[in-house]
């Protein structure tokens, strides 16, 4: 299967910079980085199918993270056999204090019930009873900072929010002659109810940025 597209966050880096004047290239790179990483934790618009495994009686996690240089915000279509976790409305997703906390005080097997992203793995509450029955999920992505690209489906629909998540970094930074806390402000106002609409979208399946893969719905 051939390697998914790419763009270079550099890309982007020219529209900082005229947008911002004052600041100087490498800034900007840097700002997109931690803009990028910013935008996809609030929006929960990077996802990806992870690559289905099964179940092995008594094991409760499972590594399906298989793309470098991400790191897991949420997962969501979580599906172990048949039972499809989103068909309650994201309650049976919990945080991973929470998981562990299950496993500490009341550990054992049997149907799991509820689903968590702890430690780069995807914990399931209780441990599966049953062996041989297909997990299936879909990530919530972010890019790290080591990162230098992200996948070119995204960039097409998320460069302008890109662009404005570093600007609002690069206007916090005190004591420059780009410094405007208010308009940075203004644009992080702007990103939070964009990445609000777009999360909803993408848990109802209409996201502007749709995963290279085939969703995952049952």
């Amino acid at each position: 299967m051939p390697r998914p597209s790419r763009t270079s966050l550099a890309d982007m880096a020219d529209s900082v910079m005229m947008d911002t004047p004052g600041v100087e290239w490498p800034a900007a790179l840097r700002a997109l980085k931690r803009g990028a990483r910013n935008w996809y934790r609030d929006s929960l618009s990077w996802r990806e199918r992870a690559t289905p495994l099964v179940t092995s009686p008594g094991l409760a996690y499972y590594d399906i993270l298989d793309i470098a240089d991400v790191s897991v915000v949420a997962v969501r279509n979580v599906v172990v056999g048949t039972d499809d976790f989103d068909r309650e409305a994201h309650r049976r997703y919990v945080k991973p204090e929470f998981m562990r906390m299950l496993h500490q005080t009341r550990p054992g097997n049997g149907a799991p019930e509820v689903a968590a992203w702890v430690d780069d793995h995807l914990w399931l509450w209780p441990a599966p009873a049953t062996e041989g029955a297909v997990i299936g999920a879909t990530l919530c992505l972010q890019p790290t900072l080591a990162s230098d690209d992200i996948p070119t489906r995204l960039f097409d629909q998320h460069e302008e929010f890109i662009v404005k998540a570093a600007r609002a970094i690069l206007l916090r930074i005190p004591n420059q002659t780009f410094t405007d806390r208010q308009e940075a402000a203004l644009l992080e106002d702007e990103l939070r109810i964009k990445a609000g609409d777009e999360a909803l979208r993408a848990d109802n399946g209409n996201s502007l940025a749709t995963s290279e893969s085939r969703p995952y719905f049952i």
